[in-house]
């Protein structure tokens, strides 16, 4: 694939992850409150950083045509996830430079709530299976959803080194929801970028 069709490919690809992680909350803060003039309620802006730890690069921060696009579909998340929540949030989108990995962060300005994105989770044995096609994990501080491509036999090897198609984490930070979503990294590495914004 040609570099310039490969380019347009990541992006939408991009696109695709920002879209699926809307409904749910997460990013990584620097927090300014700002008093409003006459009394009026008190507002949080949340700032995310332009590079996050694996090479992830803010889509809206490389410039191109495209850049704009990334920055108004961001704005647009943000915009109704606190009309739905009535709370301050902030959404952006990540790629490394090769686009192997994607990654879309949201922060929203409330604890902590239930998280099970695929369902409350089912011991995979009852199913007949060794590995279902996804699990809900904790690892340390998050919650982590896990999901794979295909799901494992009773009685078939399960490959631990193959990372999982898609990570979605989200951990507390005070009255904070710290919200991950990638493809292209294991576990660990997600809990490293969730533990950069939570730092």
């Amino acid at each position: 694939m040609s570099e310039r069709h490969a380019a347009p490919v990541g992006i939408g690809l991009g696109i695709v992850l920002l879209a699926a992680v809307a409904g749910l909350g997460i990013a990584l803060p620097e927090v300014t409150d700002d008093d409003a003039p006459g009394g009026a309620e008190e507002t949080s802006a949340i700032s995310l950083p332009d590079t996050l730890p694996h090479g992830l690069v803010a889509q809206d921060a490389v410039g191109g045509e495209l850049a704009g696009r990334y920055a108004d579909a961001q704005r647009s998340m943000a915009d109704n996830l606190e009309e739905l929540y009535d709370d301050a949030a902030a959404v952006r989108g990540y790629a490394s430079e090769d686009q192997r990995v994607q990654a879309t962060v949201t922060v929203l300005d409330r604890a902590p709530g239930l998280f099970d994105p695929d369902g409350p989770p089912v011991d995979p044995e009852i199913l007949g299976l060794e590995r279902s096609v996804y699990e809900l994990v904790r690892v340390g501080d998050a919650i982590c959803n896990l999901s794979y491509q295909q799901v494992v036999p009773q009685g078939q090897p399960v490959d631990e080194t193959a990372p999982p198609a898609a990570v979605r984490c989200q951990r507390g930070e005070g009255e904070r929801t710290i919200e991950l979503f990638a493809s292209g990294v294991t576990v660990e590495q997600a809990i490293e970028v969730l533990d950069a914004v939570a730092d």
